[in-house]
């Protein structure tokens, strides 16, 4: 048997319950809250780790203090399109002179010289290409002796070189075009009317670096021209000579770096 009282108690208990329930929820959204803040950071310094670990290039950071291979080449001086003047001497040398297929006189050469100028573009640490302009006086002994002429030699130019430190052994290799601007040929008493020829070189040589954008140069080696004239005298009829020239030349000089 229930007395009076009893639905009274239940009511207060259940509300008391509700009480303590409603007075509970509060904390555990809290912590709820703090569990997924800490959840969220954690997860938010891991990216952040990772990404530091990792550049954005995917290529590995240089260690501190070291050069980028492209900067190294290009303070490199070697890699520089160089300006060459040169001085040239050839004392040892010979002349054909040909009519047709006859040789019709080897007269012996006076000593020629002249000037160089060259611009070489490097395409690698052991290829240089370029050109050269060259100016060459040179004339015959002998009875011919008052006669001096002019050589033009228009030139391209491969070389190989090892460098070795401050030395650079280099083997250049011309060929081109000649121009001859020749005298009056007193012996023959005829003016001489140049036809243009072909000239090419062998040309070992070494150079030495004295600062970035300085070195001296020596050159020595074989040259050869051939020459086409065709001969006015002052009694016709003219004639066409073929001119074989070769010498050994020393060159020397100075390339500057550009």
């Amino acid at each position: 048997m229930i007395s009076a009282a009893g639905p009274h108690m239940l009511r207060v208990a259940m509300a008391r319950r509700g009480c303590d329930d409603d007075a509970m929820r509060p904390a555990k959204l809290c912590r709820l809250l703090s569990l997924s803040a800490m959840l969220g950071c954690g997860s938010l310094g891991l990216v952040t780790r990772a990404e530091a670990r990792e550049p954005a290039s995917g290529l590995s950071a240089p260690p501190p203090g070291s050069t980028a291979p492209s900067e190294e080449r290009a303070d490199d001086p070697a890699d520089r399109v160089t300006v060459e003047a040169l001085l040239t001497v050839a004392p040892v040398g010979g002349v054909w002179v040909e009519e047709g297929a006859a040789v019709i006189g080897q007269p012996p050469l006076r000593v020629s010289f002249g000037g160089v100028v060259e611009l070489g573009v490097p395409l690698h640490d052991n290829l240089v290409v370029g050109g050269r302009l060259a100016v060459i006086s040179w004339g015959f002994k002998g009875s011919l002796e008052a006669d001096r002429f002019l050589l033009i030699d228009t030139s391209a130019l491969v070389r190989g070189r090892l460098r070795l430190g401050a030395v650079t052994l280099r083997l250049s290799l011309l060929i081109g075009p000649t121009w001859e601007v020749p005298g009056w040929n007193d012996s023959w008493g005829a003016e001489v009317d140049p036809e243009g020829g072909l000239h090419w070189a062998v040309l070992p040589g070494v150079s030495v670096r004295v600062s970035d954008r300085l070195e001296l140069v020596t050159e020595i080696g074989y040259e050869r021209h051939r020459i086409a004239e065709r001969h006015e005298p002052p009694t016709p009829p003219g004639f066409d000579v073929d001119l074989r020239l070769s010498w050994l030349s020393l060159r020397v000089g100075a390339a500057f770096g550009l």
